[in-house]
């Protein structure tokens, strides 16, 4: 599956002859691109504030918040450019992603109907030290099982005893070992 913002990059990369290795490494992982990285997470933070804190009238909150999608898009190329740079190809690239969603739905909690979520958010305010607030997915739900999502007072998905972290590494691996051969 091509990633576009990928073709993009490797476009981009072309043009202005940066190295473009083809092959994963964590040997060409560089300053450059984390600073890149960096610096547009801080323009977005600077975008959204006043739209935050509502600040301004409508004319300043409407070029903040354009101000905000240029920093997302640039956030967008300059993590394209990451990637690219450090030799991890588009279909590499997708199955990584593929992975951490897959591991980011399993944030969700699936119980039988009969069985409470309670021990779970115990459990979860136990670890996080803090509130937790159990939502019921009804679209998910069905007539055996009920899905529920745990999540903090500010909203934030909070990992339940059941969450499996993305296996990330293995991918990698494989990939090095794959380029081996």
């Amino acid at each position: 599956m091509k990633n576009i913002s990928h073709e993009r990059a490797a476009e981009f990369r072309k043009l202005y002859k940066q190295p473009m290795p083809g092959k994963v490494s964590p040997s060409l992982i560089d300053d450059l691109s984390l600073k890149l990285i960096v610096e547009e997470v801080r323009e977005l933070c600077n975008s959204a504030n006043p739209i935050i804190l509502n600040a301004g009238d409508d004319e300043v909150k409407m070029r903040n918040f354009v101000e905000v999608f240029d920093a997302l898009a640039d956030i967008e190329v300059v993590v394209s450019q990451a990637y690219h740079s450090w030799g991890v190809t588009s279909e590499l690239r997708e199955e990584i992603n593929a992975e951490v969603h897959r591991s980011n739905m399993s944030k969700a909690v699936k119980i039988p109907k009969d069985e409470s979520i309670q021990s779970y958010v115990d459990e979860a305010a136990k670890r996080y030290d803090r509130i937790v607030q159990a939502e019921l997915n009804e679209s998910l739900s069905d007539d055996v099982y009920n899905v529920w999502v745990l999540k903090n007072l500010d909203g934030k998905v909070l990992k339940p005893s059941t969450f499996s972290p993305p296996d990330i590494r293995s991918i990698i691996e494989r990939e090095l070992a794959s380029e081996g051969e």
